[in-house]
């Protein structure tokens, strides 16, 4: 009887680990879904922001110069109302990808809505490795193949140390952004802060 018991529990015990490592892998899972784009597959505009304040609120933030890179694909539009959605939400994917693999781990992929991105670039030595950055992702996009034969531009804004939280760094990318889309898209501009005299460059 005390064997059979033993045994009982035993098997009570192997129910109930593999019943709580279910629920963490559930709860891993629902995390994850709530913070990342449910297109894309990267981190969705709310992830986004609270991760890009949670580092500038670091001491990790007080080494080096972080970048906000805005990009926002040209005559989306187009693309939608000439080969559909679905065709357009592959190229929104293409992209999330080509982010993805362009970018470290450490730095913030994510996505804001319809067919504008951000990538967030922590700790580099320079504004000119970030600016870098910018003029190589503008000219890797515009060389995406797709099986429609779509070529694909994109505009971008850089922001570099230009808040202290991330609505501030936002508007100011915003800023360039909306430079470079004034002056003929697909090229990047970057913001210079008001002792630059605001000014906007390539």
């Amino acid at each position: 009887m005390y064997i059979l018991c033993m045994i009982l529990l035993g098997m009570v015990i192997i129910c109930l680990i593999s019943e709580n490592q279910r629920l963490k892998k559930n709860e891993k899972h629902l995390k994850k879904k709530a913070q990342t784009d449910s297109l894309t597959k990267i981190y969705n505009r709310a992830s986004v922001e609270y991760l890009i304040d949670d580092f500038l609120h670091s001491q990790d933030a007080e080494h080096g110069v972080h970048g906000l890179l805005l990009v926002d694909l040209d005559n989306f539009k187009d693309i939608n109302d000439t080969y559909g959605h679905n065709t357009g939400d592959q190229v929104l994917v293409q992209l999330s990808n080509l982010l993805k693999q362009k970018f470290r781990k450490t730095d913030i992929v994510g996505r804001m809505g319809g067919d504008e991105f951000l990538v967030f670039i922590k700790s580099m030595e320079d504004e000119e490795q970030i600016e870098a950055y910018g003029t190589m992702i503008i000219n890797e996009i515009e060389m995406l193949k797709n099986i429609w034969n779509i070529k694909v531009t994109a505009s971008m804004g850089i922001c570099t140390n230009c808040g202290k939280n991330f609505h501030q760094m936002y508007i100011e990318a915003d800023k360039a952004l909306y430079e470079a889309k004034e002056k003929g898209k697909n090229i990047c501009f970057l913001y210079k802060n008001e002792k630059e005299g605001n000014t906007i460059n390539t």
